[in-house]
C-alpha cells in the first residue's frame, strides 16, 4: 500500500480544460526543501523537465531559494502575499503547469478523492482551499466519493433552476 500511496500523491487532469488546475500534489510534509525531491522523482517524463518552481508561502514551513533535486538543483521563488495553495512549475520549453496543493495533514480518503477528482478533470483551486476552511461540509462528501470510487466534481454545485454548474466560491457566472 505504501508504494501505491506514494504513486497516488500526484495526479494530472485533462489538458483540454485550461481554466482548471493542471494537476494536484499531496506532499507528505510542509518542508518544501524536503518535498521537491519527491515531486521530481514521481514527475512523469511525458510532462517535460521542470526548471523552476513558484510556491505559495503559507503552504510551507520553509522558503528556500534553491533546492537540491534528483539531477541537480531547481530555482524556487514565491510571491510574498500569495495564498493560492498552488505550485507553478515552469518547464524547459517554458510551459507553466499549475498544481493544486493538498495539505499534508489531509486524511487519506479525502486526499485520494481529491486526486481522483483531478484525474477526471474536476479539480478546482477553490476546492483545495476549502479543504481547510470548510471541513464540516466537504469532508463527508469527499469521503463518500472515495468509498464509491466515482469521482465527482467538488467545489461545484448545480443551481436548482439550471443543469449548468455554478461555482460555490464565485458570485458570478461560469
Amino acid at each position: 500500500m505504501a508504494t501505491e500511496l506514494h504513486q497516488r500523491r500526484l495526479a494530472f487532469g485533462d489538458p483540454v480544460h485550461p481554466h482548471r488546475l493542471d494537476g494536484v500534489w499531496w506532499p507528505t510534509s510542509r518542508r518544501l526543501s524536503d518535498q521537491l525531491g519527491d515531486l521530481f522523482r514521481m514527475w512523469p517524463i511525458q510532462h517535460g523537465r521542470i526548471i523552476r518552481v513558484l510556491y505559495s508561502p503559507p503552504d510551507w514551513d520553509d522558503q528556500p531559494r534553491r533546492v537540491q533535486v534528483p539531477g541537480g538543483f531547481v530555482k524556487t521563488g514565491n510571491f510574498p502575499n500569495d495564498d493560492t495553495r498552488q505550485l507553478i512549475v515552469t518547464m524547459m520549453d517554458r510551459r507553466r503547469l499549475i498544481l493544486g496543493i493538498i495539505p499534508p495533514d489531509t486524511p487519506e480518503p479525502v486526499a485520494l478523492a481529491a486526486l481522483a477528482a483531478a484525474e477526471h478533470g474536476h479539480a478546482d483551486s477553490s476546492a483545495l482551499v476549502d479543504i481547510e476552511v470548510d471541513q464540516a461540509t466537504w469532508r463527508p462528501q469527499l469521503e463518500q466519493q472515495a468509498i464509491d470510487h466515482q469521482p465527482r466534481s467538488f467545489g461545484v454545485n448545480t443551481h436548482p433552476r439550471s443543469e449548468h454548474p455554478v461555482w460555490d466560491s464565485e458570485g458570478g457566472h461560469l
